[in-house]
């Protein structure tokens, strides 16, 4: 599940996880896979009951003879080598703002932007540091916008989208996020 995820394969994945899943209800990690492969193939509420039984499932607090070095979460995260000497507490954090940030980016795609906002805080409380997820919460507060017609949540989206740009310049929702910005200020300089 994991592997075909990784490769965009993603009916692929949701069946190998689906499988895992049979096999041991139990266990996290399949439950992660299926959740991410559904919300990147447009089956965004499908995926929220998977991220959800994740978190459930796993044992952020597991000694090291746990979960941890089980087969999912290992390939997981060296084949995306986010951390080259990660501790057991950084892996946990890393995975579990994994599925907060696929929690509220499911919500965000259902048109739930207060869910969205508070499921892209939990993430950044476990990882401040990654700008996909500032330029997510960013998108919800202007979503949130949109629908109430406050301006005022747009000083938030802002902010998140400055801090995209702050911690890599070069990603493409850097570029988006600069865009953003000068729509907002145009917009709030319209209203004064």
């Amino acid at each position: 599940a994991q592997a075909y995820r990784m490769k965009d394969m993603y009916p692929e994945s949701i069946e190998s996880a689906r499988r895992a899943i049979e096999l041991d209800p139990d266990v996290g990690e399949p439950h992660f896979f299926l959740a991410d492969s559904l919300r990147m193939s447009g089956k965004a509420a499908e995926s929220k009951p998977e991220y959800e039984q994740y978190l459930d499932l796993s044992d952020f607090e597991s000694s090291t003879t746990g979960k941890l070095f089980n087969y999912w979460l290992r390939g997981f995260l060296i084949g995306q080598g986010k951390k080259t000497r990660a501790t057991q507490k950084d892996i946990w954090n890393d995975l579990r703002s994994l599925a907060y940030f696929g929690l509220g980016d499911a919500e965000r795609l259902l048109s739930n932007p207060d869910a969205a906002i508070e499921n892209h805080r939990k993430s950044l409380e476990l990882d401040d540091q990654d700008p996909k997820v500032h330029y997510a919460l960013a998108l919800a507060f202007t979503h949130k916008t949109e629908l109430s017609g406050d301006t005022a949540y747009l000083s938030d989206a802002v902010a998140h989208f400055r801090e995209v740009i702050e911690l890599n310049e070069y990603l493409a929702e850097a570029e988006q996020a600069r865009m953003y910005i000068a729509k907002i200020d145009t917009l709030l300089q319209a209203q004064r």
